[in-house]
């Protein structure tokens, strides 16, 4: 046999969970030709697959050296690193992935999860926001730079990108569970509802400054941005209104609000 046959011995293999055997092959496929970088690859992601982090490295080391613009095998490189917490050769990895082919949303998904690890959200953000622009389907993209929202403490931001990751894959149950957290930070209720207890604490300035911003803008929903219509008493999407409405501009309120956080007409 000849290195192809190994090579493709060592594929199926890989295939089918059988790694030792793959890296037989493999390995033998290398002795009978040791200038084909997609053999280095191949093996490099079976000692990925199975936690041999420095030999997955060398191999995908020694394919670089063999084909230095393959972007796949800086990205897989990276991903090495970012498991056993190198992140600065992480992010040198992706980003020449990224230079390489500017077009793969996994690089910017990847390269954004390293600076999520390191605390810089701002670069976080902007990068998984070029991951979903490259593909707006992927849920967990949507699900990531919530995170990275919440953590700069754009709630509003954050529940926007948990609905919209629910909504792309309704079994995501982090992010269920991250948008609760999002409402509870908020004052919200899990309906998407302010809190009575919110609105009752807070003094009358502050619950009109705070609900203009936060429940309505041109009559949308403050939650799904959904246009509201005048005679509704419930947003069809995502919020529940109750029919007791300000004298002064008509608006729907809630039982204990101090004031109309529309005109900010004082309920006596």
């Amino acid at each position: 046999m000849d290195y192809k046959d190994y090579f493709d011995k060592g594929n199926k293999y890989h295939d089918q969970g059988k790694y030792e055997e793959a890296i037989k092959a493999y390995t033998k496929a290398i002795e009978l030709n040791p200038n084909d970088d997609d053999i280095f690859f191949n093996r490099g992601n079976v000692y990925h697959d199975i936690g041999e982090h420095d030999k997955a490295i060398k191999d995908y080391t020694n394919a670089l050296s063999l084909n230095p613009k393959d972007a796949d095998t800086y990205n897989n490189r990276g991903i090495v690193y970012y498991d056993i917490g190198k992140y600065d050769e992480a992010l040198k990895d992706y980003t020449k992935a990224i230079e390489l082919n500017p077009n793969d949303s996994d690089f910017y998904n990847n390269r954004a999860e390293v600076y999520y690890e390191i605390q810089d959200y701002d670069n976080a953000i902007e990068d998984f926001t070029k991951a979903i622009e490259l593909n707006p389907n992927d849920a967990d993209y949507y699900y990531q730079r919530g995170n990275a929202l919440f953590k700069m403490n754009d709630l509003e931001g954050a529940i926007r990108d948990y609905k919209i990751a629910n909504e792309l894959n309704p079994k995501l149950s982090d992010a269920n569970i991250k948008l609760e957290e999002a409402y509870t930070a908020k004052g919200y209720n899990s309906t998407g509802n302010i809190n009575n207890s919110v609105l009752q604490s807070q003094t009358t300035d502050s619950v009109i400054e705070e609900t203009k911003t936060h429940i309505y803008s041109e009559g949308r929903c403050f939650a799904c941005g959904a246009i509201i219509e005048k005679d509704w008493v419930r947003c069809p999407f995502c919020l529940e209104f109750i029919t007791k409405s300000c004298k002064n501009c008509g608006m729907k309120i809630e039982e204990g609000w101090k004031a109309c956080p529309k005109c900010g007409e004082i309920f006596r």
